[in-house]
C-alpha cells in the first residue's frame, strides 16, 4: 500500500482476566518523502461518552516538515504554523455509539500530509 491507499485493520487487547476487546479501522500507508508533512497529535485514539462533546483543535501539536519541527498554535508567531493552516474533516456523531475518523491535514511551504484520530464514542 502506498500514497494514501486506504485499508483494513483489526486491533485487539487481551486483559489478564481473558477478555478481549476488538476495534475495527481503516489505516492508510504513504511512502516518506522529503516533502512530507508529519502532523503530531497528542492523541491517535480516543474514547468519549455518547453525548460528550469534543473539539478537534485540542488534539494539534505540530509538525515535521522536512528535518524541522514545528509547534501548531493559534499565533502562527515565530517559527510555528497557525493552527488554521490545518484542514480538519470530522465525521464523529456524537449521539450514535460507534467507531469515528476526524482527519487532519495540513499544506504548508511546500510540504503536505494527513493524519487521523480515531474516536470510539461508547454507549
Amino acid at each position: 500500500y502506498d500514497n494514501g491507499e486506504s485499508f483494513d485493520m483489526e486491533l485487539s487487547v487481551t486483559n489478564s482476566a481473558g477478555d478481549t476487546s476488538h476495534l475495527k479501522l481503516k489505516a492508510r500507508a504513504y511512502e516518506n518523502k522529503d516533502n512530507m508533512a508529519q502532523i503530531e497529535l497528542t492523541d491517535y485514539l480516543i474514547y468519549i461518552k455518547t453525548g460528550e462533546n469534543i473539539e478537534p483543535f485540542e488534539y494539534l501539536k505540530g509538525a515535521n516538515l522536512g528535518n524541522s519541527y514545528y509547534p501548531i498554535n493559534y499565533t502562527g508567531n515565530g517559527l510555528t504554523i497557525y493552527a488554521g493552516d490545518v484542514s480538519i474533516k470530522n465525521n464523529v456523531d456524537v449521539s450514535v455509539p460507534g467507531t469515528y475518523t476526524i482527519t487532519y491535514s495540513l499544506s504548508y511551504n511546500g510540504y503536505s500530509g494527513s493524519i487521523d484520530l480515531i474516536v470510539v464514542v461508547e454507549g
